[in-house]
């Protein structure tokens, strides 16, 4: 394939819905279509992308585009993008710092919710779907995962699990495994000295101390999170 042999039109997607999911697209292109030709009657035009490369994002219709026609084969067409910075694009790239140092990899609006994929010096990566999810690595290396407000943080060896604030605002994770076992322990031997009634601390209420111990032992397994683990 020669650039050389192609003739470059512009044109209009009208469906991009390609029923062989290969990112076909038709399109209005009066230079070269009648433009009273019915959509079922065009061809599906072709993406043109270099060799090797498997990147995919679907056109919209009504997407600008340059059509291709092989002047050597008149039947044989092909298609590229016009570029046209879209709303979402631009919002993100409106001030210094994003235009002079960032990259916009997707910037896509479905009606409900916005997606970007960018990136700048100062934010580092950002990924974002709607108003309240996020996940951010910063050029320090710290992550942070939100989700309205719920956070996750992993700066300096830590994990920050909580609201918000969780990072500026936290304190230190217990190993419930390990406090597990030290109140289990603890309990066991007070239930013990309840049992025999003649410890000089317990003697007169012991049966409630047994109560209390046997109850606070049944329930130590409970405080064992299933899903979440510290190391």
């Amino acid at each position: 394939m020669k650039l050389s042999d192609y003739e470059f039109f512009p044109g209009v997607a009208i469906d991009v819905k390609d029923p062989k999911y290969k990112g076909r697209v038709k399109a209005t292109v009066p230079t070269i279509f009648d433009p009273s030709m019915d959509k079922e009657g065009l061809p599906w035009v072709h993406p043109f992308t270099m060799s090797g490369y498997q990147g995919f994002s679907k056109l919209r219709e009504g997407s600008k585009i340059w059509v291709l026609r092989n002047t050597k084969n008149k039947n044989e067409f092909w298609y590229l993008p016009m570029f046209e910075l879209n709303a979402d694009t631009v919002e993100l790239i409106n001030n210094d710092d994003n235009y002079e140092n960032g990259d916009v990899l997707i910037a896509r609006n479905n009606g409900s919710n916005s997606v970007y994929i960018y990136y700048n010096d100062t934010d580092g990566l950002m990924i974002k779907y709607g108003d309240k999810s996020f996940i951010n690595i910063n050029p320090d290396s710290e992550m942070t995962l939100q989700c309205e407000d719920a956070k996750i943080v992993l700066k300096d060896n830590h994990v920050y699990i909580g609201d918000k604030n969780c990072d500026s605002n936290s304190e230190p994770a217990v190993k419930g495994e390990q406090l597990k076992n030290i109140l289990t322990n603890y309990f066991t031997q007070v239930a013990a000295a309840a049992a025999t009634g003649v410890h000089p601390y317990v003697t007169t209420f012991a049966q409630g101390v047994l109560n209390a111990a046997n109850s606070a032992k049944g329930n130590l397994s409970t405080m064992l999170c299933d899903n979440t683990d510290v190391n």
